[in-house]
């Protein structure tokens, strides 16, 4: 994405990207943290375009495979694909947060996508696919 297009976006959400960490291992010892975004009042899917943004957060995360949610207009999740205890915590948060969205008329999608290597891929969650996107990463 060109930048002034990113810039354009960012603009859009009043420039305020706040990402919180998500941790209920107090509650939930084999949990670990996802991150939750939230953008002005807005967020819109398009961020999903802005690579520079994912390639911070895959740097965050220490993995190039991101799991991503995008519940309603102003927030998203996002969880390393691989950590079994982030991302499967993560998934019906998520599922919760859209359908009570919903009343306010601000779902986006109940689905979840990975980013590998700058791609995104819809999420379906077959052991084909786990396969598939799991291949040649250590």
């Amino acid at each position: 994405m060109p930048r002034c297009l990113a810039r354009n976006l960012l603009a859009r959400t009043d420039g305020r990207i706040n990402i919180e960490r998500m941790d209920f291992s107090s509650s939930i010892p084999e949990a670990e943290p996802f991150y939750r975004v939230r953008m002005g009042n807005h967020l819109d899917s398009s961020v999903m375009l802005v690579d520079d943004f994912w390639r911070r957060a895959a740097a965050m995360l220490k993995t190039d495979l991101v799991a991503v949610t995008l519940p309603a207009k102003n927030t998203l999740y996002f969880a390393d694909y691989r950590s079994i205890f982030s991302f499967r915590l993560m998934r019906p948060f998520s599922g919760k947060m859209y359908e009570a969205s919903k009343e306010d008329h601000i779902e986006i999608s109940p689905n979840t996508y990975v980013r590998k290597r700058d791609k995104w891929i819809l999420f379906n969650d077959t052991e084909r696919q786990h396969l598939e996107l799991t291949v040649g990463l250590n």
